[in-house]
């Protein structure tokens, strides 16, 4: 029965360090794609392309280190690094997805972030631009055209 196990493939989601606005990669892990640990390793780099490189170290939600292909588990997630320390953010892990973590996994208060300001849409000014000044009113309220050419 150990032997069947050893050949089934696994359904896993794989989120970037500290990303918490991606989605997640879904991967399907088969040994028979996969014959060594640093084969995965090369792949998750191929897919979800690091800022800082390729990925060296896989960890689970809680933080603790994936070893082997052996340590991962159908219907988990999992965050790559580049070899930096784990981040413990809320990442976005979605309950209707196959590889979605148990609800056991996840703060169940936890808020999605607000996001950056750059991202917030601006209010709308009204009225002429700041670079457009009013002409100068003349003391007798007409506006005065300049200096004139024809004169009595």
């Amino acid at each position: 029965m150990a032997a069947t196990e050893d050949f089934r493939s696994r359904k896993i989601r794989v989120f970037r360090n500290g990303d918490v606005f991606a989605p997640g990669k879904k991967l399907v892990v088969s040994p028979r794609v996969y014959r060594n640990y640093e084969q995965f390793l090369h792949n998750i780099s191929l897919e979800i392309n690091l800022l800082n490189g390729a990925v060296r170290r896989v960890y689970t939600l809680d933080g603790r280190a994936v070893r082997g292909l052996s340590d991962l588990c159908d219907g988990q997630s999992y965050v790559a690094t580049g070899g930096e320390l784990f981040k413990h953010v809320a990442y976005r892990v979605l309950d209707d997805d196959a590889g979605a973590a148990p609800a056991a996994a996840r703060p169940s208060d936890a808020q999605p972030p607000a996001p950056p300001s750059y991202l917030r849409p601006r209010p709308l000014r009204r009225g002429p631009p700041s670079f457009a000044a009013p002409p100068p009113a003349a003391a007798d309220g007409h506006l005065s055209a300049g200096p004139q050419i024809f004169g009595p």
